[in-house]
């Protein structure tokens, strides 16, 4: 069984997946550290990114603060991006055998067969607030963000979960959602 969750920077995706991986014994496949790991270790990925989305040659490494520049000012390159990272992410989701947990922002965008999608939720105040403990952002920056996150998550058959509470209050949801997809 494949279940992904998504929603939008600063919600608690990774805190619930990584409490039904360790609870319900589903393997954690995290978007966003595997994509830093094609960044900084795929040849590949490095030379593509560089040459297709930052227009340098040559280089062995990806400017991380450059590339966000790029993809907040140019949507269009956040597309290009997406095509060039997700094959290799879609390939090693394939790989997986048993019960897998997708932690994936943009999951809608894989090409990957769902069984069932969890929407973790909050409220902007709550985002903004856990964004800056966690990441140190900027006001901007969060913003930026957020307006680009907007654009892109679909309302897929979803099961929400409000998360705008403390950690045991999320626990219990989790729980009573994992007791009916199990």
């Amino acid at each position: 069984m494949i279940v992904a969750i998504s929603g939008y920077i600063g919600v608690g995706k990774t805190t619930t997946a990584n409490y039904i991986a360790k609870q319900y014994h589903f393997i954690h496949f995290n978007c966003d550290k595997h994509v830093k790991t094609l960044y900084s270790q795929n040849e590949q990925v490095i030379k593509t990114v560089n040459k297709e989305i930052l227009n340098l040659d040559n280089q062995d490494q990806i400017n991380i603060d450059n590339l966000k520049s790029v993809v907040f000012d140019q949507p269009s390159k956040l597309t290009e991006l997406e095509q060039i990272v997700y094959p290799y992410l879609e390939r090693e989701i394939n790989k997986l055998e048993g019960n897998v947990l997708l932690d994936c922002q943009q999951v809608h965008k894989l090409s990957i067969n769902i069984d069932h999608f969890l929407l973790i939720k909050s409220s902007n105040d709550h985002i903004i607030k856990r964004i800056k403990q966690r990441d140190n952002r900027s006001d901007l920056e969060i913003n930026q963000i957020l307006d680009i996150q907007r654009e892109v998550i679909q309302n897929d058959p979803v099961i929400e979960i409000d998360n705008q509470a403390d950690i045991n209050s999320l626990e219990k949801k989790i729980d009573q959602i994992m007791e009916k997809l199990l």
